[in-house]
Parts: structure tokens; C-alpha cells; sequence
């Protein structure tokens, strides 16, 4: 079997500095340019003295600048980008406008094109950075220590976003039915924190999208599948506490334990007890939960203890 050595590699493409004709795909009726398709007419054969046209040098320099051109650009590593006029064969590798690699995996040509983002046609090729992402698929929710939003993830903040920059998502969203009609989108709007419906808003319902606001929300297990892509809002187990009211006087010593307290309202109204110089007085019983635990805030948001993490949605 022969050994083949790698030719060395050339220093310029052919005729990178010389004067050449640029081919035609096709050689224009009775000249003897050379052309893509023709290659040298006939005429050129033919003696000069029988009416034929000599070839012309510059014709020669331009098909070599040609055959030149593309082999020096494979040498230096270089990848044919993906042309809609072109047909594809199963196998074959392109660079797309999004700057990845595609390999073809179902012919398809050009009377059909079917560009690299149609996944039924074509396949990613990966590189380092697709490796982080094995396990994740289209609608995903991860939590990133970072406000540097990776690649083919978005913020999950509410907003509202083209749908061609994620039609995966949006299909997922839909195919999953976790899309607000108008009378949800109106209740959401009116109550953000109070809503319990579903987690996407339509957008305008064809050009963009509302994706889930997942600021300041906690991930929790579903309790029924009824209820998996729906907005949870706060709740808290009720209070309850019982007191007995009593009038008495002044110097009523306050027993009032964590959140309970006494209070003393004056009241010389009814002097049942004696006369207005005892300092007659309502009791008072008042409740404040921080009294007890400063857990307990005014800001009306339940946080349990956390960390502060962006949730990411993979589109």
C-alpha cells in the first residue's frame, strides 16, 4: 500500500498576484472564453487562419485562480459555509450563519432547502461548550451563580421576547399547555403575586412571547400533575389564639407571653367597681408576631433562608 506524504502547503493561493479573467458559468456565444460549464469552446481549436480564436492567457490564469483559491483555503482549515442553492447528500458538513457546524443526516436539495436549524434535516455538530448542557432539554429551568447568561438559555424575568430568537420553547410551551389565554394574562397583570395560573404569557400571539418570572420564586415539588407549570403563590398555616378580656385597674401586672400582650385603655364609664378615683381601665390583648421571632417582617413576602441565584430556561 503507498504512504502519501502532505504536500507542503503552499505560501499564496495560484495567481494571487497575477492578471486573470474572472469565468463566466456559461462561454457567451461565438467568443473563446473559457466558462465553468463550457470549459474552452470549440473555437479555440480551430486554426486562427480558419476563422478560431486563440485561447486566452488570462482565461488560464482565472482557472487557476479558481481551482487555486479553493485549495489554498481547505489548507488553511477552511469550511464551505451552507448555500440554499446547493444540494446536500447525507454526510456532508456546513458552517451556518450562527457560526456552528452541521452535518447533514437526511438529503435534502435545493428545490426543498431545509437549513441546519431544521433538526430533522440536520445535526449540530457539538463543541466544548454543548457539553454542559447534556441533560438539559427545551423548557429546563436551572439556577446559575452568574448574570452572564449562557448561549440557547434565557433569564427566566417575565419578559416578553421574539419568538424566532426560541421556537423550540415556544412549541414546548404550547405542546405542554402552559400558555395564559387573555382572561389569565388579564388576572396576571391585575396580581402578579397572587396568580396561580400558568406560567407563560402569549405575547402578542404570533411574533413574540411572555416567558415565566421566576424573581424571587422557590422551586417546589407538584402536588398533583394539575398543578406542574403553574405559579404558586405565598401561604403561611393560620394563627390562631384564644384570650379572656377582663376589666381591671391600673396596676394589672402584664402576663403577656411571645406574641401576646396586655394593654390598658382607660375606662371610668362604668363605675360598677368602685368609685372614678380607682383608675378603672379596659384590658387590652394585642398580638405581633416579632414580638416572638424576628423572622417576622413587615414586607409581606414569605423568604425561607437562601441563596440569591438567576433561573435560566433552555430554549
Amino acid at each position: 500500500m503507498a504512504v502519501f506524504n502532505e504536500p507542503s502547503k503552499w505560501q499564496t493561493s495560484l495567481v494571487n498576484s497575477g492578471d486573470a479573467n474572472t469565468i463566466p458559468q456559461n462561454t457567451p456565444a461565438g467568443t473563446g472564453e473559457a466558462s465553468f460549464e463550457d470549459g474552452f469552446p470549440q473555437i479555440t481549436q480551430v486554426p486562427i487562419g480558419a476563422g478560431g480564436i486563440a485561447p486566452d492567457r488570462k482565461d488560464f490564469n482565472g482557472l487557476f485562480k479558481v481551482l487555486g483559491d479553493s485549495i489554498f483555503y481547505m489548507q488553511n482549515g477552511g469550511l464551505w459555509s451552507y448555500n440554499s442553492a446547493f444540494d446536500y447528500a447525507v454526510g456532508r458538513v456546513v458552517l451556518y450563519t450562527d457560526g456552528n457546524l452541521y452535518k447533514c443526516i437526511q438529503a435534502n436539495t435545493s428545490a426543498d432547502p431545509k437549513d441546519p436549524t431544521d433538526s430533522d434535516y440536520w445535526s449540530k455538530i457539538p463543541v466544548l461548550s454543548d457539553f454542559n448542557e447534556i441533560g438539559f432539554n427545551t423548557g429546563d429551568i436551572k439556577p446559575l451563580t452568574s448574570n452572564n447568561i449562557p448561549s440557547s438559555w434565557l433569564l427566566g424575568n417575565g419578559a416578553t421576547v421574539n419568538r424566532s430568537i426560541c421556537p423550540k420553547l415556544v412549541q414546548f410551551a404550547y405542546d405542554n399547555d402552559l400558555v395564559r389565554d387573555s382572561t389569565e394574562q388579564a388576572s396576571y397583570e391585575s396580581d402578579p403575586d397572587n396568580f396561580t395560573g400558568r406560567i407563560y404569557g402569549a405575547g402578542d400571539g404570533s411574533t413574540t412571547i411572555q416567558i415565566p418570572n421566576l424573581r424571587g420564586r422557590s422551586l417546589m415539588g407538584a402536588l398533583a400533575s394539575t398543578s406542574v407549570g403553574r405559579y404558586v403563590p405565598e401561604q403561611l398555616p393560620n394563627i390562631t389564639g384564644q384570650c379572656v378580656m377582663s376589666r381591671g385597674f391600673a396596676n394589672q401586672t402584664n402576663n403577656g407571653i411571645g406574641a401576646l400582650s396586655i394593654g390598658l385603655i382607660p375606662n371610668n364609664s362604668n363605675l360598677a367597681y368602685g368609685d372614678q378615683g380607682l383608675g378603672l381601665y379596659d384590658t387590652q390583648f394585642n398580638f405581633n408576631a416579632s414580638s416572638s421571632n424576628n423572622i417576622y417582617t413587615d414586607n409581606g413576602k414569605v423568604y425561607p433562608a437562601s441563596i440569591a441565584l438567576n433561573f435560566i430556561i433552555k430554549t
